[in-house]
């Protein structure tokens, strides 16, 4: 079965004859925008069948992604070694993070262990 977009392409070009408005394949009369030069392709798009678009984009997603990673990295570890009062803080508040989560954990396994018991 043929779609209705196709169909018309089956027929011989000699039944459009004599019909002024139609243009393009399968007749040899070009259309209006036919005869201008194709513009430049747009950054993104490609002629095939869109595989090498996505790997493009995904390449670029890895590159910015990895590349944004390090920046955030250097300036992050940057500003420790510069600023000592800093480091010794956001130190400090992690260590005080860490003995509030194990504390958090021990008191649930606890309280767990006591409802097993009873």
């Amino acid at each position: 079965m043929t779609s209705p977009e196709t169909q018309a392409l089956h027929f011989p070009p000699s039944r459009y004859n004599g019909n002024k408005g139609l243009c393009g394949p399968p007749l040899t009369k070009k259309c209006h925008g036919d005869e201008e030069s194709e513009s430049p392709p747009i950054i993104g798009k490609s002629k095939g069948d869109g595989e090498d678009t996505d790997d493009e984009l995904m390449r670029l997603f890895y590159v910015g992604g990895g590349m944004g990673f390090a920046t955030g990295f250097w300036i992050t570890c940057g500003a420790f070694l510069v600023n000592r009062r800093g480091r010794h803080a956001f130190f400090h508040l992690f260590d005080s993070f860490k003995d509030w989560v194990y504390v958090k954990v021990v008191v649930f396994v606890s309280s767990l262990q006591k409802a097993r018991q009873m």
